[in-house]
């Protein structure tokens, strides 16, 4: 699977907006409930992309926000999100923070 930068923020956001619509849900969920059956590397778009870019230092070339640390450091949204187990309505605002820090990017793409 082959994406742009821009194609795997848009796809990031298409999932995470219905995984906040379905709090209750994982990621593999979501390509199960749409027949998504080539599902990217640990089930994200941006990592896909980034291994695209280079298989050995993925989390680097994140396309979204991630830092070096990628996107399981303690503050991330993903992370809060992965293991929020009780609240839906935490689920859904980290789900919410990811969409808008891919939209965020999305437009800064669109300003170069």
């Amino acid at each position: 699977m082959k994406l742009t930068k821009k194609e795997a923020l848009e796809k990031t956001i298409e999932m995470w907006t219905w995984l906040a619509e379905h709090p209750e849900a994982e990621k593999k969920d979501y390509f199960k409930e749409n027949n998504i059956s080539n599902r990217p590397i640990c089930d994200c778009y941006c990592c896909q992309y980034a291994l695209e870019i280079n298989a050995k230092s993925r989390c680097r070339y994140c396309p979204a926000w991630f830092d070096t640390n990628g996107c399981y450091v303690d503050n991330s949204p993903y992370f809060k999100w992965r293991y929020e187990k009780d609240s839906k309505s935490k689920r859904t605002k980290y789900a919410l923070e990811i969409v808008a820090l891919a939209k965020e990017k999305i437009k800064e793409l669109e300003g170069d």
